[in-house]
């Protein structure tokens, strides 16, 4: 709200989330303005392609940033802002940082132009239609010159600028580019067919789902329309339960040791040589770096065979802190690979990897 100060001139003060400013004086080509930034709080990133400020600080003490270089700042300090330097200034103290700014603008009114590549911290961003249309409006620049400035074609800006005319800051707004009619798109009553029919189906026990409706439409009240068309309709309406074919990576635990040597991991798989004879491959991993620590083949994997890979493995790596392992215990007695392990054929393995 503008107010009369006690010398006569014209002021404006407004809250901002990082403080508050109040103008002081202001003219064509100039402005000059106080700045109370509260602490840990900062302005916005910004750059300004018709103007350039200069900063006196009054009170507290704070960094100014500009083009990615940080200055420390105290009262009594000043920093000259040339043209175009993107340039911010927080408040790094306990109480207020208070500073005095003065703009001096290049040609026309002071209009901010803000490069949109530099994020608001407090998710204010200019996009690029507000930008075109304060370059024209405000700053009083070309459209062919904003056109080539921005990279958009200049029937672009003639367009944005006439509907600012029109319809005022609701032309900074973007707009939806869906098409105002869709010849092709399912009538209401087709919607309602497919909604009914699952209900119908459904309350009888019958199977309902979008390929039995699709079967229903065409054959008894003709429509045709695809299965995927009848199950987003189902969705929309809330019939359609939702079980996702996937678990979502959220619900899985990863087995994954936080230091080496913490948990070692043992397996074996089968594996056909050529010629048709039968291996199994004894593998142990360490479960922090899933370095395969020994693999070795035998005709047949026991308890002994899982052991003395064990040993040999922690000779040559040292010991874990545990295992987790599927294969450590002998084979039952009577069975086949017990037979076999009592061979001598049967300690016929390969040396560790």
């Amino acid at each position: 709200m503008p107010e009369i100060g006690q010398d006569g001139r014209v002021t404006e003060r407004a809250d901002r989330p990082w403080g508050t400013y109040t103008v002081l004086a202001e003219a064509e080509d100039f402005k000059v303005k106080t700045i109370q930034v509260q602490p840990g709080q900062r302005l916005s990133y910004q750059r300004h392609s018709r103007r350039s400020e200069h900063w006196f600080v009054v009170g507290g003490e704070g960094v100014v940033t500009l083009d990615g270089e940080s200055i420390d700042v105290r009262r009594g300090d000043a920093v000259d802002v040339p043209l175009g330097t993107a340039h911010r200034i927080q408040n790094t103290g306990n109480v207020p940082f208070v500073f005095g700014r003065r703009c001096l603008v290049s040609g026309h009114a002071n209009g901010v132009s803000r490069d949109i590549g530099i994020p608001s911290r407090h998710g204010r961003r200019m996009s690029k239609a507000r930008l075109v249309i304060t370059a024209v409006v405000v700053e009083g620049r070309s459209q062919g010159e904003v056109a080539r400035a921005y990279g958009v074609s200049q029937g672009w800006v003639s367009r944005l600028v006439a509907r600012h005319r029109a319809e005022g800051d609701a032309a900074f707004e973007p707009r939806s580019r869906r098409p105002e009619t869709s010849p092709s798109a399912v009538s209401d009553a087709t919607v309602e067919l497919i909604t009914g029919l699952r209900k119908d189906l459904a309350g009888q026990g019958l199977d309902a789902g979008p390929h039995t409706i699709a079967w229903h439409l065409e054959h008894h009240h003709q429509p045709r329309v695809s299965p995927a068309t009848i199950s987003r309709y189902l969705t929309r309406a809330g019939l359609v339960t939702p079980e996702p074919g996937k678990r979502p990576k959220s619900s899985c635990i990863r087995f994954a040791a936080e230091l080496p040597n913490e948990r070692w991991q043992s397996d074996f798989i089968h594996w056909h040589l050529a010629g048709g004879t039968e291996a199994e491959i004894v593998s142990w991993l360490d479960d922090h770096s899933r370095l395969a620590l020994s693999i070795t083949a035998c005709p047949v994997t026991t308890g002994e065979i899982t052991l003395a890979t064990f040993r040999a493995a922690v000779a040559r790596h040292g010991a874990p802190a545990c295992t987790l392992t599927a294969t450590a215990w002998p084979a039952p007695p009577g069975s086949p690979a017990a037979a076999a392990a009592a061979t001598p054929s049967s300690t016929n393995c390969a040396a560790p990897a």
